[in-house]
């Protein structure tokens, strides 16, 4: 047997022992000395050492035990590896005895016989006594995830590492995964890979987790964890924003104003917390926004550009969390605009005969018959909203129906004094309707010169038929009147002695003319 203290910093190692048998050895003067590597030294509580044996002949032996021994006292004990490596750890002092032989020989923990010892070799490395270091690289401190297959991170350590280990914490009550089920008092998982490393996982719930790892070096030193990563967890979309509603426009209330302003309270999102949102204006009642947030989270408010003359404009809105779940959409709408109209009067009509009143604003009255309940809208343009025609009396005006079900009949009443028709026919009157391209004659219109308006009454067959009244432009037309002379007394005598005198001339050539042949 060999006996020799630990050497202190500085100190350079050697194992000298004495010649026996079945050992490989380097015979250095004819004297037997073993092989051996030095490294300065670090002072520490305790030193790890990597021990080889090496034997010629282990016929017999399963495996081989190596021993240290302080006097009487066995201090450390370690089966050898494949490579012939055990890995001891001892405390600084000494001197220290080593002993190996065969692992099933029980004479070993008592004594060795000296037929069955071998030589004991330190390995050509330093001695490590730092703890390996790791770092979780995924998922990241807070992060907020939706979907998750692994865990992934690094190590390190000079001597090498060994292994590393994972320990995953459910945060809402404190339980530990051990592979197959969470359970109380934490675990400690083996990852596959040393340096760069991986634990497979997906969290079985949404919610708060903590995962620690820690790295074991080829010394058998252990990395002292940190506090770890704390991620969300979070498959479940945000709420969506509430009271959607515009402070400037009224959904299917014709408008001047071409920017339409939309509020809202935020969404709510309890897990990884709201992010923000996608908006959009088009001209589709049931449009999905892109998943690309447009809006963060916080901004409850926004203005449309300025929109196109139409009945049909729509906000649509949907809210995104931190975790990258996207909630349905809220739909806001339809809103009309009109911006050469003005003076709107809209009102929901009853069952029956009824009269939406707005010659205040456009001297126009429209009167619906019908079991139908309509929401009319009358107003007035200021200037032809479309191309110049003949005979244009110069009053334009717009009506609206949001439903043609159960009407038979509306009729259009416009209103016009004797100066805004001078020049006209006034018994010509009539109204046309605007197509979208050009003036049209109603097909089914007149005029009441008692009470001075020009009516047009529409219906399912006519033109326009009531289908077509989705804000539609009228407008008054007349013939030019005919002018003629007006004479007095004394001119209307002369007019007729001249005619009574052409009227005779020429009767006097005809009886000439007759009698003369």
């Amino acid at each position: 047997m060999t006996s020799c203290p630990l050497p202190v910093e500085g100190e350079f190692l050697l194992i000298n022992m004495m010649k026996l048998t079945n050992i490989i050895a380097v015979m250095l003067l004819g004297a037997l000395v073993l092989p051996f590597f030095w490294a300065p030294l670090v002072m520490a509580d305790s030193i790890n050492f990597q021990v080889t044996v090496v034997k010629t002949d282990f016929s017999g032996w399963a495996n081989v035990r190596v021993e240290v021994w302080n006097d009487t006292t066995l201090l450390a004990a370690e089966n050898t590896n494949s490579d012939g490596d055990a890995f001891l750890s001892l405390p600084v002092g000494g001197p220290y005895t080593f002993r190996a032989g065969n692992a099933s020989t029980t004479a070993l923990v008592s004594g060795l016989a000296s037929a069955t010892l071998v030589g004991v070799i330190l390995m050509p490395t330093a001695i490590d006594v730092t703890p390996p270091t790791s770092t979780i690289t995924s998922p990241a401190q807070d992060a907020s995830l939706n979907s998750l297959t692994q865990i992934t991170g690094t190590a390190n350590d000079a001597s090498g590492v060994q292994k590393v280990e994972v320990s995953i914490k459910r945060n809402s009550d404190n339980q530990y995964w051990n592979g197959s089920s969470w359970v109380a008092g934490q675990t400690w998982l083996l990852a596959q890979g040393t340096t760069s490393w991986s634990y497979s996982l997906t969290p079985d719930s949404d919610g708060s987790y903590t995962i620690q790892s820690r790295a074991i070096d080829n010394s058998n030193n252990q990395e002292t964890p940190a506090a770890g990563n704390t991620f969300t967890f979070d498959t479940t979309p945000p709420n969506d924003p509430s009271n959607v509603q515009s402070p400037s426009h009224t959904p299917s209330v014709w408008s001047k104003d071409n920017t339409v302003d939309v509020t809202w309270t935020d969404a709510t999102d309890n897990l990884s917390g709201l992010d923000g949102y996608s908006i959009l204006w088009d001209t589709s009642p049931n449009t999905i926004p892109p998943q690309t947030k447009n809006i963060e989270e916080g901004i409850q408010t926004t203005t449309s550009p300025a929109l196109p003359d139409g009945r049909s404009h729509y906000f649509h809105i949907r809210s995104k969390d931190n975790a990258g779940n996207w909630r349905a959409t809220v739909h806001l709408g339809p809103f009309f605009i009109r911006t050469l109209a003005s003076n709107f009067v809209t009102k929901t009509t009853n069952p029956g005969d009824e009269t939406v009143d707005n010659k205040a604003g456009a001297d126009t009255e429209v009167r619906k018959s019908g079991a139908g309940m309509p929401t009319v809208t009358v107003a007035k343009y200021s200037s032809n909203p479309g191309s110049g025609f003949s005979g244009d009396v110069g009053k334009y005006v717009d009506v609206y129906i949001d439903s043609d079900a159960g009407i038979d009949e509306i009729e259009i009443k416009l209103y016009y004094t004797d100066y805004e028709i001078a020049g006209l026919d006034e018994s010509s009157l009539r109204l046309n309707w605007w197509n979208g391209s050009s003036w049209v004659a109603c097909s089914d219109s007149g005029v009441n010169m008692a009470e001075n308006y020009i009516w047009a009454k529409i219906r399912s067959k006519t033109t326009p038929n009531l289908n077509q009244l989705t804000g539609t432009p009228f407008g008054g037309e007349g013939s030019p009147l005919l002018l003629i002379p007006t004479l007095t007394w004394t001119g209307t005598i002369a007019m007729v002695a001249l005619l009574g005198g052409l009227f005779g001339f020429m009767l006097r050539r005809r009886l000439v003319s007759r009698f003369s042949g």
